[in-house]
């Protein structure tokens, strides 16, 4: 659920299950996320299969799918754990999955790493089926941004990726499209414990009260909600932000430029540019993840979004100086 008011940020309340089958156990906005974004990409590249336009069968689109997924999830588990969290290849924990690379469900996914890991599939899956790596990337690249804005929602769902704080002028009045976390109440800079005194002192201590207040925000207390929603701090939406660049607006802009066909690597190099440009532009309203890379200000995903523009330069270097039909041409042919 969410709790908007007029002149007022929008309240996250969203609860990261679909249904729980027993606490803590059951489907999550999260996942099927993921499956819209491999469903949705299988759905298009099928239909340009069908029609001729790029050299697969549907059976070999599906496989194409299958190979991504493997690619998405190992690369984009190992990416975030190598660029933020190195920690987790040597930590175990007392329960399941115990290895806390492997706890997927706790979150902790790199969209940077995740685009590696499908490049690697791509890599295996033109090796196997003996196709020009070319033609298999633009192919991805073409649907890869609807999974990035699914992506992104699903981080919204999980409350995770914070954009920064608006400016102190515009706290007094955040805008409706801000947003603000009841799970700021566990952090040093919440300004609310007074408002919340006679809880703090019922329930002994103020990690209880905080644990009360956050926990009765997010099971719908109106009461409650509209108690805390002065005290808490309105920040960039960023999730959002990066769900319409990274996502529909490559989308779209992808889709006007391979409305012919073009020469393969001309798609691919474009998302890596558009991609690259848009991600280091929308970083700049998001919060910086905690990693030992950063240099100057320039995060890591700064910096890796910058080299995924060099490659896309590369790479549309590399297609002009291949000799390979063209492909695409979802509109019309050549």
């Amino acid at each position: 659920m969410l709790s908007c008011c007029l002149a007022e940020s929008t309240l996250h309340t969203l609860d990261p299950f679909v249904f729980e089958l027993t606490p803590g156990v059951g489907p999550r906005w999260y996942g099927l996320a993921y499956a819209a974004g491999f469903l949705s990409g299988w759905c298009i590249l099928r239909e340009l299969a069908k029609r001729g336009r790029i050299p697969f069968s549907t059976r070999d689109v599906g496989d194409l799918i299958f190979c991504l997924m493997i690619g998405v999830v190992l690369g984009g588990r190992l990416g975030h754990c190598l660029f933020y969290e190195p920690h987790f290849f040597i930590e175990f924990g007392a329960e399941f999955p115990y290895w806390r690379i492997l706890a997927v469900h706790q979150g902790g996914m790199s969209s940077h790493g995740g685009i590696l890991g499908v490049a690697i599939a791509c890599l295996w899956f033109a090796r196997t089926r003996s196709v020009a790596m070319l033609v298999v990337v633009d192919s991805v690249a073409f649907v890869a941004p609807l999974g990035l804005c699914f992506g992104r929602l699903a981080n919204w769902v999980n409350a995770e990726l914070w954009g920064k704080p608006l400016a102190a002028v515009m706290q007094l009045n955040p805008p409706w499209w801000s947003v603000k976390y009841p799970d700021e109440v566990f952090y040093s800079q919440w300004n609310g414990s007074t408002e919340f005194a006679a809880e703090r002192i019922r329930l002994g201590s103020a990690f209880a009260m905080q644990q009360y207040v956050r926990d009765e925000a997010y099971a719908g207390n109106a009461v409650m909600q509209e108690r805390l929603l002065p005290t808490l701090t309105a920040y960039w939406p960023i999730n959002f932000m990066q769900a319409l660049s990274e996502g529909v607006i490559v989308f779209i802009l992808l889709a006007l430029l391979w409305a012919t066909p073009r020469r393969p690597g001309l798609i691919a190099g474009a998302f890596l540019i558009l991609y690259g440009t848009l991600r280091v532009t929308t970083e700049q309203f998001r919060q910086a993840d905690a990693d030992y890379l950063t240099f100057a200000g320039v995060t890591v995903p700064m910096q890796l979004s910058a080299l995924m523009v060099a490659s896309g330069v590369a790479l549309l270097v590399a297609s002009k100086r291949q000799q390979l039909p063209r492909i695409g041409g979802w509109w019309r042919r050549a």
